[in-house]
């Protein structure tokens, strides 16, 4: 659960008894657990950012980084301490973060964002670094006290109907799960005076950590929750969003959308990796072929030899892109060869225009090419006299060429 929606800020004590009551209802068997609303955020000034996810693009590995650091801290503070002393030493037990307790949340984020997930070729990595905080002054003042470039996340095992939750900052009017402009994405915060960053040990779910990392990212939460016919309260998926871990935190799994969102969100640009691509299709009488290598930047090309009855054609386009726009220009130029009954011809033709290089969803790349000018002219020789056709406008065509990531040899 991320506490981020600025419409959302205030938590009324009438919803919270809602939640309470609705984690207890039974789950029907195509309903997800109830999960409580996306609550307030940081108003301005009320919480300091916490700088605690670096991400770092390899392209010689081909690897995007994100390294989350964090600091656990318990969510006892002193009193809670001296009450448990009186309980024994289970109550006790629960005001300190054990190593093992480390490990299982290390854990579960980690193997839920590291399955191969990739970003066109880039695979995705996510690190998590651990500290832990000895002092029990509970979560606020831990939050107040929390180390520069970490989020502090008291651990609550107190059990009931605790909730584990990520502050965040107001995002800007307007961004939405699915925004992927940085300025979009979940800014977790410190020190927040009424929601201070909490996760439930155990937690609800069985990846409620991978979950809050998901915030820690930049991303939204994806549910919503909804009342069927009979009263019963349920979570599903806002509509449109991906059935995944941000709007189920009993799945490991996490659609592409959320990843691509998430990497954007992390001011990385896909069209600025340096992937590789190739053309390979087969056309009537032969194949078009090309390969481009280091990213979207620079020189597309593309050629075809194609022969048909006593034609030999030869075609070549080349395209220039700029890669941060993925628009540019091209020119294409063929040559045609018909050898007919002792008759030799030679056509010719020659056209330029704009280009444009577009992601797909599945990562490939469609290239559209509009063409502005064509113009052809022709020689033929026959029984030793010769004929030119004068250059001439030509209809003008677009063309759309597909390409697939491979790997140039390095």
């Amino acid at each position: 659960m991320s506490l981020a929606p600025q419409a959302r800020r205030t938590l009324r004590s009438a919803a919270a008894l809602a939640v309470a009551f609705s984690l207890l209802l039974p789950v029907g068997t195509s309903a997800s657990p109830v999960m409580p609303p996306r609550q307030g955020a940081a108003t301005p000034g009320a919480g300091t950012h916490a700088n605690a996810v670096t991400w770092v693009v390899d392209d010689k590995a081909k690897t995007i980084t994100a390294t989350m650091r964090l600091q656990l801290v318990s969510a006892c503070d002193a009193a809670a301490v001296e009450r448990a002393t009186l309980q024994g030493p289970a109550a006790v037990a629960r005001c300190n973060v054990t190593p093992e307790m480390v490990s299982a949340i290390k854990a579960n984020i980690e193997n839920a964002w590291n399955q191969n997930y990739k970003v066109l070729c880039y695979r995705l990595i996510v690190k998590v670094d651990v500290t832990v905080s000895e002092e029990k002054i509970g979560a606020k003042a831990a939050g107040a006290k929390a180390t520069a470039g970490r989020l502090t996340i008291a651990i609550d095992q107190s059990g009931g109907l605790a909730s584990s939750f990520v502050a965040s900052d107001d995002q800007p009017p307007g961004a939405t799960w699915r925004s992927t402009r940085p300025q979009d994405a979940a800014v977790p915060v410190n020190n927040h005076p009424r929601w201070p960053n909490t996760w439930k040990y155990p937690g609800n779910w069985e990846n409620t950590y991978a979950h809050e990392a998901g915030h820690v990212l930049g991303l939204d939460d994806t549910y919503e929750n909804f009342t069927d016919a009979a009263g019963r309260a349920h979570t599903r998926a806002i509509d449109g969003a991906p059935n995944d871990l941000m709007a189920r935190p009993a799945t490991d799994q996490i659609d592409l959308r959320t990843i691509k969102t998430m990497v954007q969100r992390a001011g990385i640009d896909p069209y600025s990796l340096k992937c590789d691509w190739t053309a390979d299709r087969t056309v009537p009488g032969g194949a078009w072929t090309g390969t481009k290598c280091e990213g979207i930047t620079g020189k597309w090309v593309l050629t075809t030899q194609i022969k048909v009855g006593g034609t030999d054609l030869h075609q070549i386009w080349t395209a220039t892109i700029d890669g941060q726009t993925g628009v540019g220009t091209f020119v294409y130029d063929d040559e045609a060869i018909t050898k007919v009954q002792g008759t030799t011809a030679w056509g010719w033709s020659h056209a330029e225009g704009s280009a444009t290089v577009e992601l797909q969803p599945d990562d490939s790349v469609k290239m559209h090419l509009i063409e502005t000018q064509h113009d052809g002219w022709g020689r033929a020789v026959a029984a030793g006299q010769t004929f030119t056709t004068p250059r001439a406008d030509q209809p003008l065509v677009n063309w759309d060429f597909p390409w697939e990531t491979t790997e140039c040899a390095q």
